[in-house]
């Protein structure tokens, strides 16, 4: 719970803003499976926020590049098939829909590897080309061709992508939330 102003904005990962309301200063928040980002007046916060500092002095630790990974992707849908409200990309259930996947290295070393589509039940993938080799912060664009069965749930599901290094480790990125559009 916060202390804020009557009307606050909420704003999810994709944009769309909506204006909530407190009651009588006090704002009550859920927290769920996606980003918000709440946004206040400026010092809205000033002299109301109660930070508990630790006791002692937490560690810190030296970067290891071994727990986080340098590579990053990203799926690039048609703009609009976009729904804000949902948080989910909506497809049409009648035909394919083309999007680019998009392979970052921010590490030291060219990182090739075979990329593998996880599509939920009901859905069907094609990839131009499985096999990449990424240079250090490098690049990698591969196109997907993605369209669902008559079978194909048409609550929001997910499309992870697996990447499969030279030493046969796997991982796993959730990408993208799917649905299809109504008929």
């Amino acid at each position: 719970m916060l202390s804020c102003p009557n009307t606050t904005t909420l704003v999810n990962l994709m944009g769309l803003e909506q204006e909530i309301d407190s009651c009588e200063g006090i704002l009550e928040l859920t927290a769920g499976h996606s980003v918000k980002y709440l946004i206040l007046p400026a010092d809205a916060l000033k002299d109301t926020l109660k930070i508990d500092h630790p006791r002692e002095k937490p560690e810190i630790k030296p970067y290891d590049p071994t727990t986080v990974s340098p590579i990053v992707l990203r799926l690039q849908f048609p703009r609009e098939s976009r729904d804000k409200k949902s948080e989910t990309y909506l497809l049409p259930g009648d035909s394919p829909t083309k999007v680019n996947l998009e392979v970052y290295n921010f590490g030291q070393c060219q990182f090739p590897c075979k990329l593998e589509l996880q599509l939920p039940e009901g859905w069907k993938g094609t990839l131009d080309n499985d096999e990449i080799s990424v240079q250090p912060m490098g690049q990698v664009i591969r196109k997907i061709e993605l369209s669902p069965s008559d079978k194909a749930n048409r609550a929001p599901v997910q499309i992870r992508v697996n990447l499969i290094n030279k030493c046969g480790e796997v991982e796993t990125f959730i990408i993208a939330w799917l649905s299809t559009k109504p008929k």
